[in-house]
This record gives C-alpha cells, structure tokens and sequence, in this order.
C-alpha cells in the first residue's frame, strides 16, 4: 500500500512487454474512503521471480479511477484514466521503471497523447492491427480508435454485454514516433525555445505539441511522444517546430536525423 488515500482498487494492469513485469494501479482519493478521485495513482508492480512492491506514484493530467494500462515492445507505458464519458490516454517513457523492488519510490508525469470521447466510462485498452487502439466501456461497447488523434473510426456495440467487457489485452506493440530537440551549440537567447508538434499526412495531429525548457545546452528534457501512429499504405509523418522567446528560427543552423531504435541495422535519415 503506497498510502495516500488509496482506494485499494486495482483499475490498471499490463505486463510490460520489455520486460515481463506486471505492473498495476490503484487511485488516491480526495479523502480517505471517500468517492472524489485525484489525478494521482499509486503504481506497483510483480516480477517473474514474484517479488512484488510498491513502484510509486502516477500523476496524469486529468483526475478519474477508471481506466487501463499497456505497454510496446519498448517499454513504454501507455496509461488510460476514465472519467465519465470520457477516456483520456497518456504516456511515460517506461524505459527506467524497476525490475526489482526500488528504495526510492519514483514520481511519475504522464505525457497526455489524446482524448477518446463518447466512449462511456473507458475501462480497458489494447492496441491492435495497423497499430488501432481499442477502448472498451462499461456499456459493453468496443471502440476502434485512431491512436494518433483519438478519434473514433469504428464500433462494436454490445460485444460484451451490459457492464461485463471491464478489461482488453493484446500482443500487438505498436510502432511509434518519438520527437526531440537538441540544442548542441546552445541558445541564441536565454529565453529561446520550441514547440515541437508532429503530423499525419499534413492535417491530422499525432499526439499534443510539447514545448521545449531546458537544459541550455544539448538535447532538451521535454519531447513529444512516444505516441502510437497508423502504419500501412498512404500514410506519412511530418515534424513541425515553431520559435518561442526572443530569437526566431532563423538565427538557428538547423538539421535533423531519423532512427529506428528497433533497428540498429536501419541506416537512418539526415539532412
């Protein structure tokens, strides 16, 4: 028990494909036994060798008790709150959660990816072909969703029955886009900074623009994604970045490089 006003109820759950820990959530409440969730969730976690522990905290960017977890091959974790009518689907970059118990419980952010409206009280995800998310509700209806936008493509209307599809699980790891900015010569201004925002065939946006703070040097703490994208034919991706502060784009030298990090063999992109 990570304490806290935790509701000891477990609404999230997923093994993290990277790793084979199974991780879950519980959520603190605004009161002890009370019903009022906060946007704060205790996370814990059971490894193979059956060691269980207390992970530490998940602070998303909307309050709600409902919801689920998942995770790509790469270890990112995938973290679902529903509240109401409304599911909205957030990331962490997974890459240093414990295998083992940790000393120090860790503080978590949550990168909010998109909203998934009109979907009853969201109550499980799993992604699917193509890289589809699905979110199931209470009502028992499924949702194919785009995983980029959020928007709703398709429905299945009752197939698990009044109040019974409570969960979804699948083996599919989507493919994903990371984007990040470095500054290796630093800022023409201190107060220099970019908004960084990526895009499926020029008008869909993938995941919510992230802007830069720092550090004043080198690559930048906060970046956009990771954030699941459609594959398959006709579709391809754009970054943008837009100036903030005091300088413009142009007093920058600018340059970029595209990797695989599932494949180091891939000899990249760079211009």
């Amino acid at each position: 028990n990570g304490g806290g006003n935790d509701n000891l109820r477990v609404r999230r759950g997923a093994v993290n494909l990277a790793t084979g820990v199974y991780y879950y959530s519980t959520t603190r409440m605004t009161t002890s036994g009370g019903s009022t969730a906060t946007a704060v969730h205790n996370l814990y976690a059971l490894n193979p060798a059956g060691q269980s522990w207390f992970v530490g905290t998940v602070t998303a960017p909307d309050a709600g008790q409902s919801g689920d977890l998942a995770f790509d091959a790469s270890g990112n974790m995938y973290f679902v709150v529903g509240n109401n009518s409304t599911a909205y689907v957030n990331v962490y970059d997974g890459g240093d959660l414990p295998v083992a118990p940790n000393a120090t419980p860790m503080a978590i952010t949550a990168q909010r990816i998109n909203t998934v409206g009109n979907s009853g009280n969201g109550v499980g995800i799993a992604y699917g072909k193509n890289g589809y998310l699905y979110v199931s509700n209470t009502a028992g209806n499924v949702y194919q969703v785009d995983p980029s936008s959020g928007a709703t493509t398709a429905t299945l209307s009752g197939v698990g029955g009044s109040g019974a599809t409570v969960d979804l699980s699948s083996c599919v790891s989507p493919s994903t886009l990371t984007v990040k900015k470095d500054y290796p010569k630093g800022r023409v201004s201190a107060s220099d900074n970019v908004t960084l925002s990526a895009w499926r065939n020029t008008n869909v946006q993938v995941g919510q623009g992230q802007t830069t703070d720092g550090p004043a040097v080198g690559e930048q703490t906060k970046h956009l994604g990771p954030v699941p994208i459609l594959t398959g034919e006709g579709n391809s991706y754009s970054i943008r970045e837009s100036a903030t502060g005091a300088s413009t784009l142009n007093a920058y030298d600018t340059s970029y490089t595209c990797v695989d990090t599932n494949d180091s063999s891939w000899p990249g992109l760079s211009g």
